[in-house]
């Protein structure tokens, strides 16, 4: 049964879509005026690789885009995973929590199947997303997102 929860608005708004435009606003004015900054509005994964670690690309090389957070372009971030890290879909979560799993150490279930993915691309949800208006991603997976 579908309760009709009254929402409160501000200017006649949805407070999180207010949230959604002040959080792109804040990554317009760091980029375009304090870019030094801009790292502060990236938040990074304990399982992805640091700029002081020893990052080389090879075959067995997880990388994905990760959405940090609500903002600008540069909340699209090209992440590269530590060894033995690997992004697991959000309809898997009896599997092991989402984004980042261990590639090894998980029993796979029999209707799953392990995809390497050679290229990709970002559509328009993913843009949605990284404006912070789209509602089941922000409600049924929070971020950080990989889509």
């Amino acid at each position: 049964m579908e309760t009709n929860k009254q929402r409160w608005k501000i200017l006649g708004q949805d407070p999180e879509i207010l949230l959604a435009a002040l959080a792109n606003i804040l990554s317009w004015f760091v980029v375009t005026f304090c870019p030094r900054f801009l790292p502060y509005l990236l938040p990074s994964s304990p399982e992805e690789e640091q700029d002081g670690d020893t990052i080389s690309i090879d075959a067995t090389t997880t990388r994905c885009i990760s959405i940090g957070r609500p903002g600008g372009m540069e909340q699209l971030r090209l992440v590269t995973l530590k060894k033995d890290i690997c992004t697991i879909g959000y309809n898997v979560r009896h599997v092991s929590p989402a984004p980042y799993t261990p590639a090894d150490g998980f029993e796979l279930p029999e209707d799953c199947v392990v995809v390497k993915n050679l290229a990709f691309s970002v559509n328009y949800a993913d843009c949605t997303i990284r404006w912070g208006l789209y509602e089941s991603a922000k409600k049924f997976v929070g971020y950080p997102i990989v889509p």
